[in-house]
């Protein structure tokens, strides 16, 4: 599932206050469900981005640094790359978190139809453990001893642990909107997506 690891959206909460507390309708369900994913997804996609920049700058000035040089300085530009990396890996985290906090509070406040309610219940619970999990990933990524190590930690991870049944539960919500007729995209990811992983 490509819910990354968020302000609340305006399209959301005008549904929400236009409802006042009565159950929604299919359409106006996933009409706030789609809009509170894409948002969270556009939001945490930026994150990373950012991410991926300044760590990609880091590296080609430790390329500029290290070319030539002796052991000395390679192991002390190593160690800077390190320190960079995991400054903004747990930073990216850290704001993904909040992010995904504020969608889980998004999706727990909708009230779906009964027909999806049990669909509804499991993903919000899925999202739920998957945002429970990212502390204790900072705090594991902060004692990375090397580069390797990062993305081992994140993929034996609780975090990562919880990314499939978030995935089951995000398509098992969308596939009832086809079944009703509703068109919604949920950004639950491709199965391409998921097999490149």
């Amino acid at each position: 599932m490509r819910w990354k690891p968020v302000t609340v959206v305006v399209a959301a909460a005008l549904v929400l206050g236009a409802c006042g507390g009565s159950g929604l309708s299919a359409e106006e369900y996933y009409a706030s469900a789609e809009a509170a994913a894409i948002n969270y997804d556009d939001t945490t996609d930026e994150i990373f981005s950012r991410y991926t920049t300044v760590v990609q700058e880091a590296l080609v000035e430790f390329q500029d640094r290290t070319a030539d040089a002796d052991t000395s300085i390679l192991v002390e530009q190593t160690a800077i790359l390190l320190e960079v990396t995991i400054a903004e890996i747990t930073s990216a985290f850290d704001q993904a978190g909040t992010a995904l906090g504020d969608f889980v509070a998004v999706m727990a406040e909708l009230e779906p139809p009964s027909d999806v309610a049990e669909a509804h219940d499991a993903t919000v619970a899925a999202l739920q453990r998957s945002h429970d999990a990212i502390p204790e990933l900072v705090t594991s990524l902060r004692g990375a001893g090397s580069l390797g190590d990062i993305s081992e930690l994140i993929n034996g991870s609780t975090f990562g642990d919880t990314q499939p049944r978030l995935t089951s539960a995000c398509r098992e919500l969308q596939g009832l909107a086809a079944d009703m007729g509703v068109t919604a995209d949920l950004r639950c990811g491709d199965e391409d997506d998921e097999a490149s992983d």
